[in-house]
C-alpha cells in the first residue's frame, strides 16, 4: 500500500477536509493515516467519510489531555518543541473508556479500519513530556548513561503506562470483535524518532532516547525500567518513520544507501519483534527543500520518491513484511504537499499513487 499521512486534518473546516480526502482518493492512494486528537468526534467523522468514499484508514492515537490523571500538568514547550504531557501521567482507566467509545462508534457504523498506531515518537521530547528540554548539546539517553539522569525514572514509568495501554487495547479489541463480521483493527506499535544530527538536537534544545535502548526498554530487557511486559506480544504490527536526506548519489548505489538508512530505523524494532508481522512506514518524505537547487525540484522529488519505493523490494529490505508506506503531507504547501487540493498546482508526485509498488525482490522491478 502507498498512501498519505495527513496528521492535521482535524484542524481544517469540514468542507475543506472532505475536499482533501476526496483529492487523496482521486489520486489513486491506497489509504490514508489520520490523527485522533482532542476533538475526537471530528476525526471519527472523517473516518466515517473515508468509509463512504472507499478510502482505508490507519488511525494514529495521540496522548490526549483527556487520558491524563487528574491534576496532570504538561511540560512546557521551548523554541520549536511542543507543550506536551508525559506518558507517566496517563490514567489507563480514562484511556480505556475513550478508546472503548471509539471502537463502539466504528462498529455501530460498520467501519473497518486497518489499525490504530499507538502514539507518536514517544522517545523524543517533542511528543513525550517526560523527556525534558535541554540547553547546549541536547541529551541522548542510552544504556550507558541513563543512570546519570533523574528524568529516566519518569521515562521508565511512562513506558510502563504505555505497555498497560497496549494491554488494555488488546483486551478491548479481542472482546469487542469476537464473533463480529467486521475486520478487527491491528494494534500498531508507534514509531520512534531517529535523531542522528546532534547539531540539530542541540539547536532545538531537545532530549531523545536512542532507538536501540528504547526498544530494549519496551521489550522488558532493562531491569531498572520496572514492569514493562508483552509490548511486542500485544501489538500486531510496527511503525517506523523514514526521512531520507539523500539528494545526489549514483543511481546504481542508491538501493544500497537506502537499505542502510532504512535499517537504522527498522533493526532496533525487528531485534525484538515477530518478523512475520507487518511493518508500516507511517511517515515518509523526500522533502522538496532538499531539491531547492534543482531546475525542477518537484520532478526530482518525485523521481527520488519512486527510487525509494523500488528500493523496498531490493536487498535485505525485501525480506521485511511491508504493510504500507504513508507519504507525510502536513499541509498544502510546496514542501510537504503530494496531493493537489482543489484548483491547486498538480504535483509530479501525484503520478506515483497510480502505480503498484512491488513488495518482494522476486517481482519485476519497474525501471525509471
Amino acid at each position: 500500500m502507498f498512501g498519505v499521512c495527513r496528521p492535521n486534518l482535524s484542524w481544517e473546516p469540514d468542507v475543506k477536509a472532505r475536499e482533501i480526502l476526496d483529492s487523496i482518493k482521486e489520486s489513486g492512494a491506497d489509504c490514508v493515516q489520520l490523527t485522533l486528537r482532542e476533538n475526537v468526534e471530528v476525526t471519527l467523522a472523517h473516518v466515517q467519510y473515508c468509509k463512504s468514499i472507499g478510502l482505508p484508514v490507519v488511525l494514529l492515537i495521540m496522548p490526549l489531555e483527556t487520558f491524563m490523571e487528574d491534576g496532570a500538568k504538561p511540560r512546557s514547550g521551548k523554541g520549536k518543541l511542543w507543550t506536551v504531557y508525559g506518558l507517566s501521567q496517563i490514567d489507563v482507566g480514562k484511556f480505556e473508556k475513550i478508546f472503548g467509545e471509539c471502537v463502539e462508534f466504528l462498529k455501530a457504523n460498520g467501519i473497518e479500519i486497518i489499525g490504530f498506531e499507538v502514539f507518536n515518537e514517544i522517545n523524543w521530547a517533542d511528543f513525550n513530556g517526560d523527556l525534558p528540554t535541554s540547553e547546549g548539546a541536547g541529551i541522548v539517553l542510552g544504556e550507558g548513561n541513563y543512570g546519570e539522569y533523574a528524568f529516566a525514572e519518569k521515562y521508565f514509568k511512562g513506558m510502563e503506562k504505555y505497555s498497560l495501554v497496549l494491554a488494555a487495547m488488546r483486551g478491548a479489541l479481542d472482546e469487542s470483535y469476537s464473533g463480529s463480521c467486521l475486520r478487527k483493527p491491528e494494534i500498531i506499535l508507534g514509531s520512534s524518532a531517529l535523531i542522528g544530527d546532534m547539531n540539530w538536537l542541540g539547536k532545538v534544545g531537545g532530549s531523545v532516547v536512542c532507538l536501540d535502548f528504547h526498544n530494549k526498554v519496551l521489550a522488558g530487557k532493562i531491569e531498572r525500567a520496572g514492569k514493562i511486559e508483552a509490548v511486542f506480544e500485544n501489538t500486531d504490527a510496527y511503525a517506523v518513520h523514514v526521512y531520507p536526506g539523500e539528494t545526489e548519489c549514483d543511481p546504481a548505489a542508491y538501493p544500497e544507501k537506502i537499505e542502510r538508512f532504512v535499517r537504522k530505523n527498522t533493526d532496533p524494532v525487528l531485534r525484538f519483534a515477530d518478523r512475520k508481522k507487518p511493518v508500516y512506514i507511517t511517515e515518509f518524505s523526500c522533502s522538496s527543500w532538499l531539491f531547492r537547487n534543482e531546475e525542477n525540484p518537484q520532478e526530482m522529488r518525485a523521481r527520488m520518491t519512486g527510487d525509494f519505493l523500488r528500493s523496498l523490494a531490493q536487498n535485505s529490505l525485501a525480506e521485511i513484511n511491508w504493510g504500507g508506506v504513508f507519504h507525510f503531507c502536513y499541509d498544502g504547501d510546496e514542501n510537504w504537499c503530494v496531493v493537489s487540493e482543489r484548483d491547486g498546482p498538480r504535483w509530479p508526485m501525484l503520478d506515483l499513487f497510480k502505480k503498484r509498488w512491488p513488495k518482494k525482490a522476486s517481482v519485476q522491478i519497474e525501471k525509471n
